[in-house]
């Protein structure tokens, strides 16, 4: 009797084994199919991932697989990394269980990936060192080509150029191999950037017409920005024929407002140098009005020039005034941005394997001290030419300012009030439509009736545009989510309107306005209150 009992309780702790063992399968399952939807949706990924969170708190194994997934979809949602402790965890985690793991060089790559964002470009370095380490050649060979387009990143933005070029061209083998067109124009176009660094124009010109052959598979925008590289590459080595010819192409098209500034700056310059006055007008006209503070001083310079060579000499004034308010907000940015980049500057040298270091300690101190004599040095020529550079600016716009004051108090700022601004923009015939429709709950819009919202945004309130369609590259979403925000939608309609859940919109507002305000902390009303304030 007691060995039937035995054989009865065996019985069912076996099958309790199998049925959780049945269980986790099928979660890890589920949480791969969930790693897939991030690559395309990661905001549906999140909200999936939520979901399943509770029931897994139990199993570290789950929970592990869980966390490293919910950090790639944060990352594929462009949800920056302001500390590493998601995903410190979870590669601790899966180094214990060995290099054998599967998960590990994908999680050592989102190690790598926090570290790059919180600007700690030596560990970044280190941890995509690691993961090509652990990840078998025949292995994800996509997420090796990510590993070292990440690192070229790193490279080119130290201005290591020559680890940029080799980590590039590493990428590029690689998606050469997996005929993923999209990701070789990627690679293309940054070879060729790294080339133009390094000064080797026929180089340049070589991949930019790969890059450029290959934006035929992709979107227009692409082409189209790839066509205008092109351009400029051809009037900075003197070929002005077939940029022009390249450049007129381009402007046939319909050119979308992120892509607008640059490509209507290259067309400016080399019309300018062909003395066609006639083309240029409505692209300057177009950079002044709305374009960047870069574009607007470009076009002050290029209107100028126009205006001396027909000697007016009242118009140059009213110019060069113009260029004088661009020159000095320019200054003031580029010293700003000096001081960033020196508080960046890192020890660049890529740390050897922990056994390795505690061997060459004497050998690592003795570098990091010549390094950092070397950084020294550099900070201090930095400091000396940004004073220099100041005070050269400085004494050329009291010169300036001296000849052309009587002008200047002529030509005072008479821009219209917020609240005239936020009339003409509710006033509005696009404008007027969406309030319209929303009031009797109609909540589709076609692209037609977004194109006229943005077009209305650019006639009507040109802070508001400059912030959210010129300064800064955003996404469609984003960029509706602001224009609905400024029409005083609540988040509930607009995440009707964009088929969002109404946290999701709540979330994009807050990384929306971390990324416009660089900060860590932000909340849906800090940009509902910026916007209200252009």
């Amino acid at each position: 009797m007691k060995t039937l009992h035995t054989v009865i309780l065996s019985v069912i702790l076996l099958s309790l084994a199998a049925s959780c063992s049945r269980r986790h399968r099928a979660v890890h399952r589920e949480i791969d199919r969930i790693s897939a939807i991030a690559d395309v949706d990661p905001d549906s990924a999140l909200r999936l991932l939520d979901s399943m969170a509770p029931t897994l708190a139990a199993d570290d194994n789950l929970l592990m697989h869980h966390r490293l997934i919910l950090v790639k979809a944060r990352d594929k949602a462009d949800m920056p990394f302001t500390t590493d402790s998601l995903i410190r965890p979870v590669i601790d985690y899966y180094r214990d269980r060995g290099p054998s793991d599967t998960l590990l060089p994908l999680a050592l790559y989102y190690g790598g990936r926090a570290y790059s964002e919180l600007g700690d470009a030596p560990r970044a370095l280190d941890y995509f060192r690691q993961a090509l380490a652990v990840l078998p050649d025949s292995v994800n060979p996509r997420l090796r080509g990510y590993i070292h387009a990440q690192s070229a990143g790193i490279y080119y933005r130290q201005n290591m150029l020559d680890r940029a070029l080799a980590e590039n061209k590493k990428a590029l083998a690689i998606s050469t191999s997996l005929h993923d067109t999209i990701a070789m124009g990627y690679d293309l176009k940054d070879i060729a950037y790294d080339y133009m660094c390094l000064g080797f124009p026929d180089s340049v010109m070589h991949f930019l017409d790969l890059a450029f052959e290959l934006s035929a598979t992709g979107t227009p925008e692409w082409q189209n920005f790839m066509r205008g590289q092109m351009a400029s590459h051809y009037y900075m080595t003197g070929n002005i024929q077939k940029a022009d010819s390249l450049i007129r192409n381009t402007l046939q098209d319909t050119i979308s407002l992120p892509f607008k500034d640059s490509i209507y700056t290259i067309a400016t310059d080399i019309f300018i140098s062909e003395e066609d006055y006639t083309s240029v007008a409505p692209y300057l006209n177009w950079l002044s009005d709305s374009g960047s503070v870069y574009a607007k001083r470009n076009a002050a310079r290029c209107l100028a020039l126009i205006e001396a060579r027909k000697s007016s000499s009242d118009s140059i004034h009213v110019y060069i005034n113009d260029l004088l308010k661009y020159t000095d907000s320019i200054v003031m940015v580029e010293n700003a941005d000096a001081v960033i980049r020196m508080n960046a500057v890192y020890d660049y040298s890529v740390r050897e394997r922990e056994n390795q270091e505690l061997k060459n300690h004497a050998l690592t101190l003795e570098r990091n001290l010549s390094i950092a004599s070397t950084l020294a040095v550099v900070l201090i020529l930095i400091c000396l030419f940004s004073i220099r550079k100041m005070r050269t600016n400085k004494k050329e716009l009291e010169n300036l300012n001296l000849k052309f004051r009587l002008l200047q108090e002529k030509n005072a700022d008479n821009s219209t009030s917020r609240f005239s601004s936020d009339q003409a923009l509710k006033n509005d015939a696009a404008a007027i439509n969406f309030i319209e429709k929303i009031n009797h709950s109609q909540y589709k819009f076609n692209e037609v009736e977004w194109e006229a919202l943005i077009n209305a945004f650019v006639t009507h309130s040109p802070q508001f545009s400059y912030i959210f369609f010129q300064n800064r590259i955003l996404s469609v979403t984003e960029q509706r989510i602001s224009m609905l925000t400024k029409l005083n939608v609540p988040n509930k309609t607009i995440a009707k309107i964009l088929y969002k859940s109404e946290s999701t919109i709540s979330s994009a507002k807050s990384r929306l306005y971390k990324k416009l305000k660089n900060t860590t902390t932000a909340s849906a009303a800090d940009l509902n209150n910026l916007i209200g304030s252009l």
